[in-house]
Order: C-alpha cells, then structure tokens, then sequence
C-alpha cells in the first residue's frame, strides 16, 4: 500500500522520479549499513539509474554509498526491489543521477520511520529534494502517514549545479 501523495511539498506537477520498494524494510535494512559511519561531515550519495526495460530487474537501479577516510559502505537495490520505479525524464536522458545528502540528516530523519514502516515511497525532484514517505502503523484502525524531506548538498562532484571548476578541483582531491 504506497503512501498517499502529500500536496504541499512537491509542487502538481513538477517532474520527479518515484520509487517504492515492494517491501518497506528494504529501505531500512540499505539505511541501516550506514550507522557505523554515521558523522556529521559524512555525505550519502544516492544514484538513479536508468535500468532499461523491467525485464533487468537484478541491474543496480538505485546505488546508495558513503564514504569516510578510514571506510565506506555501499547499497545497490535492484529493479527487482521496487514496485514503483518511474524515473523522471531528466533521469531517463542522463541514464544516471547522482544527489548527495548529509548522512546525519537522512539517518536522524528516515531510519526510525523506515523500521516501523508498513509502506514506504521514496521521490527525488529536479533539484535533488529527496522526499521519504511513509505509512506507519497507528493505534486502531488508522494509519499515519509521515513525511521527511532532505535536501541536497550543492557542493559535490557530479551535483546537478556543480561547476566545472568545483567537479575538477573535487576529483583531484
């Protein structure tokens, strides 16, 4: 059961790629690989990749990394993994996409919601807002639906804005 579509952070509209895992503690258990090198200057990449056709359904669609001076951790989700995965025209024409977020923000945000999540969507808009939707167990008959938004870091190799000098100086060091 995805969760419903949140009206206020996302504009109608406004192009962005859709992904929602078959099941919801896929996204906790690639999450979950990053606690051990959780800091505040840790940056989360997280890769879009343009699969081709359903039927390459064990190619890396989606690659989640991180990296510190002294270890790094990677996640590759399959297409297989994923319900839902509607990737935006931009993506598709790139072929891949990379945003990077601050890992403390993406684990403070989304880990604790991912692990009691009965349904999960994940969305990423032109600009590399990454929108975590869940559904979340409530008492009774209701659920709750929960959203956490985190935005990009703009100072990356590979970022959508990043400028050739900052990419260059970047890959040298």
């Amino acid at each position: 059961e995805a969760p419903a579509a949140f009206g206020g952070f996302f504009a109608p509209g406004e192009p962005a790629s859709v992904l929602r895992p078959m099941h919801p503690e896929a996204w906790y258990h690639a999450l979950l690989e990053f606690v051990d090198i959780d800091a505040p200057d840790v940056a989360l990449r997280v890769s879009l990749r343009a699969t081709g056709s359903a039927s390459e359904a064990g190619a890396a669609a989606v690659v989640v990394r991180a990296q510190t001076l002294t270890s790094d951790a990677e996640v590759e989700l399959p297409r297989g993994v994923f319900e839902t995965f509607e990737l935006s025209a931009e993506t598709l024409a790139a072929g891949e996409v990379t945003h990077c977020y601050p890992l403390t923000s993406v684990l403070a945000s989304c880990l604790r919601a991912a692990k009691d999540a009965k349904g999960v969507k994940l969305r990423f808009n032109r600009d590399g807002v990454m929108s975590n939707q869940f559904i979340l167990r409530g008492r009774g008959q209701a659920d709750l639906f929960c959203e956490a938004l985190v935005s990009p870091l703009v100072d990356f190799a590979g970022a959508p804005g990043a400028t050739a000098a900052a990419t260059a100086g970047a890959d040298a060091g």
